[in-house]
């Protein structure tokens, strides 16, 4: 049953995602609205970590997670690497963007700072809520 509530949260929060990305594309709002991507990192870095943490503890794929990794301290690193890893490569992406396509030759560090901060505190918000339902000790 745990595993369906995760599952469900996963498929609502990344049709979610795609839908107002979709939107957001569209009307410009990424251009338009300054702080649009915020929120767009935040939901993100939920989504990565709460899908990192149910693929291993939940999914089935790795039988007999060790006992050792069944602690919150453990849910949390692995939420925020799994955040960190795929923000910083989505940031890796958006430069290649900026400067293969758009040939800008500036990078906003404080914009891909913010944005990966938003990755983790994304990441450390799915860990809560894992640890909170004792997903991990199952």
């Amino acid at each position: 049953m745990k595993n369906r509530r995760v599952l469900l949260i996963l498929l609502i929060l990344i049709m979610g995602i795609f839908i107002v990305n979709m939107i957001a594309i569209q009307y410009y709002l990424y251009w338009r609205i300054f702080w649009f991507d915020i929120p767009m990192h935040f939901l993100g870095g939920f989504w990565l970590g709460l899908g990192a943490l149910w693929l291993y503890f939940l999914s089935g794929r790795f039988k007999d997670v060790p006992y050792k990794h069944r602690t919150p301290a453990y849910v949390v690193t692995l939420a925020v690497v799994a955040a960190l890893v795929f923000g910083g490569l989505w940031e890796v992406y958006e430069l290649g963007i900026d400067v293969f396509i758009r040939l800008s030759d500036t990078y906003d560090v404080q914009d891909t700072t913010g944005d990966i901060i938003m990755d983790i505190l994304g990441a450390l918000v799915s860990a809560w809520y894992f640890i909170k339902g004792k997903y991990y000790s199952i």
